[in-house]
Formats: structure tokens, C-alpha cells, sequence
């Protein structure tokens, strides 16, 4: 549900864009403020597809939460501590719910 409600956002600022953009130049066309949006939203979902099948591909080796690159450093901590990412942090809504994966409670790192 908050998928569909982002894409139709995002395609609302397009078509706002893209009227607005059409007015600036003079040269407004319902086609062109119609078909603008709808195709950022197709070349937006193929990015997104593409990406996730590259990231399919790689090894699983490479996502060890282990390495040096997961594991959070003691200058991060202070930087989480300063801007008091505890006081917010469960204000941020979590989309994984909503692919079938939430991580409100995880059960293993696996």
C-alpha cells in the first residue's frame, strides 16, 4: 500500500513538473504532461528491476554481516548518538512489512 502511494506521489510531482516545465517553455501539450510521468515510472521500475536482479547474482558471500563494511564503527555511534537517532528512529516507517519481510522482529540474521 505504501508503494502504490510513493509511485502515485512521485507520479503526481512529474506530471506537476512536467506541466510546469510545458508553461515555462511555452509550448504545453496534455500528451507531453500525460506521457512525461508515465514514463519516468516505467524507466524508474526497470532501474529497480535491473538492480534487483544484479543483485540476485552476486554471491552470497558478499552480504556477510560480519565484514569490516557491516559492522557499525565507534565514529558512527557518535554520530547516531548526536543527532538522537533513538528519540525518531521508530517514527520512520518500515516498508519491509509490506513486501512480506518485516524486520520489527527478526528472528535470525540469516
Amino acid at each position: 500500500m505504501l508503494y502504490a502511494l510513493i509511485i502515485l506521489l512521485t507520479m503526481g510531482l512529474d506530471f506537476g513538473l512536467s506541466i510546469s516545465l510545458a508553461l515555462v517553455k511555452n509550448t504545453f501539450s496534455l500528451d507531453f504532461a500525460i506521457l512525461c510521468p508515465l514514463l519516468s515510472l516505467m524507466f524508474e521500475l526497470v532501474l529497480i528491476g535491473l538492480l534487483d536482479i544484479i543483485l540476485h547474482l552476486l554471491p552470497k558471500r558478499l552480504y556477510n554481516y560480519e565484514k569490516r563494511f557491516f559492522v557499525t564503527s565507534k565514529k558512527e555511534i557518535a554520530l547516531y548518538n548526536k543527532i538522537g537517532v533513538k528519540k525518531w528512529k521508530s517514527l520512520v516507517p518500515e516498508l519491509g512489512a509490506s513486501g512480506g519481510f518485516s524486520k520489527r522482529n527478526l528472528q535470525s540474521v540469516d
